[in-house]
């Protein structure tokens, strides 16, 4: 999930126009594909290879900086985790593509974990955790940290609302977990009532 940068050897854009997505030479690859600029793998938090530059990582400051004297043809970037993850991916993608396009109408990016997916089971890759790609050395961001050094507001509702749904996914756990002690000693109370019927389901493949 770590990509580098790629290098264009020495190509330049027009100096009346300030870097965007479309005229920043380190997000455009061969042939003028866009290419991403910052490096995160879709975990929660996300993170971004590098240090903290959110000028550079997420958005500028404000919007007209880089908008420069056209802007008609500007295109006003959201600010927080959600459109920068997303835009993020899009750049890995072939999105011009039906194959591409339909690979993004199947993507969905939350800021936090809403319902229902508080109560669905979380996956991760192994492969793209920070500890697995990243060296002790190289340095990291957090990019809710630096969505909201560049104007993101909800950085404090966000972390409101993931703070109650751990609680109640505690409250949750440790019902389910008194739940499965109560089971297990049904299960072991009848176990002597049921052998006979046990050793049968075990002989046709039913029970392992």
């Amino acid at each position: 999930m770590i990509h580098p940068l790629w290098d264009l050897g020495g190509r330049e854009y027009p100096q009346h126009r300030a870097p965007g997505p479309r005229h920043d030479p380190s997000a455009m690859g061969p042939g003028g594909q866009r290419r991403p600029t910052a490096q995160c793998v879709p975990a929660t938090p996300l993170w971004r290879l590098g240090g903290r530059d959110p000028q550079r990582s997420v958005s500028p400051p404000r919007p007209y900086d880089a908008w420069g004297a056209e802007t008609h043809s500007a295109v006003c970037h959201g600010r927080g985790p959600t459109p920068s993850s997303w835009s993020l991916l899009a750049g890995m993608l072939p999105h011009k593509t039906k194959r591409g396009q339909a690979a993004l109408e199947r993507l969905k990016v939350f800021d936090g974990i809403p319902p229902p997916y508080d109560k669905r089971k979380r996956m991760v890759v192994p492969a793209a955790l920070k500890v697995v790609r990243l060296k002790p050395t190289r340095k990291f961001a957090f990019l809710g940290r630096l969505a909201h050094e560049v104007g993101w507001k909800y950085q404090a509702i966000t972390s409101t609302l993931e703070e109650k749904r751990k609680e109640k996914a505690k409250l949750h756990y440790n019902k389910k977990k008194k739940l499965m002690k109560l089971q297990k000693q049904a299960e072991k109370n009848v176990e002597g009532k049921i052998a006979r019927y046990t050793d049968v389901l075990k002989q046709y493949g039913i029970l392992v």
